[in-house]
């Protein structure tokens, strides 16, 4: 049975499908071939949490397709990667090369949560020409960042003391400019980056990765 758009239960449909193991996830992928237009975000963020056999592939397809339309590959970048994990790291690591802007700055996020360590390199090279533009804008909101997924991903991968303070203090050394919601981000998650004098208390990487909104659960079991 398709997804009734017309209906006021649309979303709780959804979310029996999610829910419903293979056969739900079949339902997601028919309303998907049947063309879902502006609702298609719902399917791919469902398909995102749902479980099944072929889900993944259509995912995978999607972001890697060109032609496709860039919020659908957003969408289908960020499910793939609550639903895959660092499985999905082949994927997310090449959309960070995307000619699409969009889309690499969904793929450092959705890498700074489930990546494995293939772009550490790339992406502190990032975040080192970030932190260098003396005109970076300063955002409102902490979600807006890039410095934080950059960071986050970095540090998720060091694999020393040594590597967690020479991140550190690289951050540091630019801290003037971060913007304010950067700033109180820093201080809460990972003090270190921000006040040379919390240098001995380490990041709870875990906690980080946590805070990232983008890749909350939308529909728990």
């Amino acid at each position: 049975m398709l997804i009734d758009w017309d209906s006021d239960h649309y979303r709780e449909q959804i979310a029996a499908a999610v829910h419903g193991g293979a056969a739900g996830e079949e339902t997601l992928l028919a309303a998907w071939a049947d063309g879902a237009g502006d609702m298609g975000g719902f399917l791919l963020a469902a398909l995102g949490e749902a479980t099944g056999p072929g889900g993944q592939a259509l995912l995978r397809r999607l972001v890697m397709d060109p032609a496709a339309e860039p919020d659908d590959r957003c969408a289908a970048l960020v499910a793939l990667a609550k639903r895959a994990g660092a499985d999905a790291s082949d994927v997310l690591g090449d959309a960070l090369l995307d000619p699409d802007g969009d889309i690499r700055d969904y793929a450092l996020i959705a890498m700074s949560c489930v990546g494995d360590d293939r772009a550490v390199g790339h992406v502190h090279a990032l975040l080192a020409m970030e932190l260098a533009d003396p005109d970076r804008q300063r955002l409102l909101l902490a979600i807006q960042s890039l410095v934080i997924p950059m960071a986050t991903y970095l540090l998720r991968h060091a694999t020393t003391a040594a590597e967690q303070d020479e991140l550190a203090a690289l951050i540091r050394a630019n801290r003037d400019r971060l913007g304010r919601a950067e700033r109180e981000w820093f201080t809460v998650y990972w003090p270190a980056a921000v006040d040379e004098s919390e240098s001995g208390i380490h990041a709870d990487t875990a906690d980080m990765v946590a805070w990232q909104p983008l890749l909350r659960t939308l529909y728990p079991r």
